[in-house]
């Protein structure tokens, strides 16, 4: 998951923990995700729309580029964004969007669709 902070991150891991996931890794932004995904195998990255250093298509574009797994699945963290961000991002190939804190339901849910898709 892509977070800054270690408070939200860990609020979020906690989320992600009991929908099911079993080891969520925290990178502090774009280009350490990026990095992260490049030397290890990453199902799924949590990503907000802003990761600091990259955001948007050019993130998720570098993430696919660059990614150990190359069906890597992306998830927007959204808080709240504008319907033509959302619109964008979905657009650049992000496979599902969850609320922030999300709820375990919902990424359960989520989750298995990926699962399908894959």
């Amino acid at each position: 998951m892509i977070e800054s902070s270690p408070f939200r991150f860990e609020g979020i891991r906690q989320a992600l923990t009991a929908a099911g996931l079993q080891a969520v890794v925290q990178a502090g932004s774009g280009n350490e995700a990026v990095t992260r995904v490049a030397e290890e195998l990453v199902d799924v990255v949590f990503t907000p729309w802003e990761a600091g250093d990259l955001s948007g298509t050019q993130l998720f574009d570098a993430l696919r580029e660059r990614s150990a797994e190359p069906r890597v699945a992306l998830v927007l963290l959204d808080d709240d964004l504008p319907q033509a961000t959302v619109v964008r991002a979905v657009k650049a190939g992000v496979l599902g969007r969850t609320s922030v804190p999300p709820e375990p339901t919902h990424l359960r849910a989520l989750l298995a669709t990926i699962a399908e898709e894959s």
